[in-house]
C-alpha cells in the first residue's frame, strides 16, 4: 500500500505480478482475480505536481549543461550544493525528491547525501521534456533598464544559439527576488504589462549561475531559453528552436 507511485514503478509490479494498492486510486490483485482501475479525475493542483518543481529543473538543466564542470553536481553532499546553487538545504531535499519521483535521478550516501544521475544527458534531457515547464513567471515592460546586472532573452539571446537575427524589442531575464525588491523600491519606471523600451521577464529560478560558462554573450542559457519559447507560434522562432 503507497499513498502514490510513478508509471514505471506501477508498470514494474504490474509486470512481476505483485499486488499493490494506491488508496483511492489504483488496485492490482491479480491473484484474486482483482485488475487495474484507475481514477482519472485529477484536480488542476494534482496534475500540477506532474511537473518538476522551478528548484529541481533548476538542477536538472544545471547537471545538462555544465557537463565540463569539475567537480561534478554529484560529488557535492546536499549541503554543498545547496551553497553552490543559491538554494536552502531543505529546498534542495525536496527538489531531489521531486526528481526522483520523476525518475530522474538517485540518491546515494547515508549521513551525507549525494544526487545521482543514471542516464546519459540527452536521454535524461528527452525523459523529462514532459514535466519541463517555462521558467518565466510573467513579463513586464519598463522605460528604463533597471541597475542590476541581467542576462538577455527571448529574441534578444536567440543570435547567440540559431541564426534568428534579434528584433526591435529587447528582453531580459530578472530572477523573482531581485525583480519583486526592485519593484518595492519603486525604481521601476512606468511599469505595465503591454508596452515599454525594455521588456523584463521574471524568472522562477536564477537565470544568471546556470548560464555562467555556456553564454558569451551575457544570454541566458540554451535549455532555458528553448523552454521560455516553446510555446511561441512564431515559424521563426520555431526554426530557431530547432
Amino acid at each position: 500500500v503507497i499513498d502514490s507511485m510513478t508509471a514505471i514503478n506501477r508498470r514494474r509490479l504490474i509486470e512481476k505480478r505483485i499486488d499493490f494498492i494506491v488508496p483511492g486510486k489504483q488496485l492490482f490483485m491479480p491473484d484474486m482475480l482483482l485488475d487495474l482501475r484507475e481514477n482519472f479525475n485529477e484536480s488542476k493542483s494534482k496534475k500540477n505536481k506532474d511537473k518538476l518543481l522551478p528548484s529541481a529543473q533548476y538542477i536538472l538543466l544545471y547537471h545538462i549543461e555544465h557537463r565540463n564542470d569539475k567537480p561534478q553536481l554529484t560529488n557535492f553532499s546536499f549541503k554543498k550544493l545547496a551553497e553552490k546553487l543559491g538554494y536552502t538545504q531543505m529546498a534542495i531535499t525536496k527538489a531531489v525528491e521531486n526528481l526522483k519521483m520523476h525518475d530522474l535521478c538517485a540518491v546515494s550516501g547515508v549521513k551525507e547525501k549525494y544526487i545521482r544521475f543514471e542516464h546519459e544527458r540527452n536521454e535524461l534531457w528527452n525523459m523529462a521534456k514532459p514535466y519541463l515547464v517555462s521558467p518565466v513567471l510573467k513579463r513586464v515592460y519598463v522605460d528604463k533598464k533597471p541597475d542590476v546586472f541581467m542576462l538577455q532573452t527571448n529574441v534578444s539571446s536567440l543570435p547567440e544559439y540559431s541564426d534568428l537575427n534579434p528584433g526591435n524589442q529587447v528582453y531580459y531575464a530578472i530572477e523573482k527576488t531581485i525583480y519583486y525588491a526592485l519593484q518595492k523600491r519603486g525604481v521601476l519606471i512606468n511599469e505595465n504589462a503591454y508596452e515599454g523600451e525594455y521588456c523584463l521577464e521574471v524568472w522562477k529560478y536564477n537565470p544568471l549561475k546556470l548560464a555562467e560558462g555556456i553564454t558569451e554573450q551575457s544570454n541566458v542559457d540554451p535549455l532555458s531559453l528553448y523552454l521560455s519559447l516553446k510555446d511561441t507560434h512564431d515559424e521563426r522562432i520555431e526554426m530557431a528552436l530547432n
